[in-house]
């Protein structure tokens, strides 16, 4: 069946939305680079215990991150962690207690211009000072 009415098509790789401004009939082209998405290989400590301090540094390191701390954002679990230091093996990021959700959590590295990695992370006994909750990761 022909198509008479251009149908707009979505392509996301990597959570990363790509788009086409190509006229009527001139069509687009996809590549994907594996080389520009960052890929995490660790990410330390892989427990999160805030105790009673109010923030923490988790390090990331693996592959293609942005040279810069700008260049960079990452979230656990949705929650933003602030990027201090950057290198494209490494990324130094402060992550707060209040806001942080506890338990089982992903780690997500986004380089401006690039792709998105993600990597897991347990944020085990999180420490919410804002309500003095105490949450425990479930076992196993």
């Amino acid at each position: 069946m022909p198509v008479t009415t251009p149908t707009p098509v979505r392509v996301t790789i990597n959570g990363v939305p790509s788009s086409c401004a190509s006229g009527l009939g001139a069509g687009c082209d996809f590549t994907y680079a594996s080389g520009i998405s960052p890929s995490i290989a660790t990410v330390n400590p892989t427990t999160v215990n805030f105790g009673a301090a109010a923030s923490l540094d988790l390090v990331i390191t693996g592959t293609g991150f942005g040279a810069t701390a700008a260049a960079n954002t990452v979230t656990v679990g949705g929650a933003p962690c602030v990027v201090s230091a950057a290198s494209t093996t490494s990324i130094t990021c402060t992550l707060q207690a209040v806001g942080t959700p506890s338990g089982s959590r992903t780690v997500r590295a986004r380089v401006r211009g690039g792709g998105r990695g993600k990597a897991p992370v347990c944020l085990d006994r999180l420490t919410d000072s804002s309500s003095s909750r105490d949450d425990a990761m479930p076992a196993g």
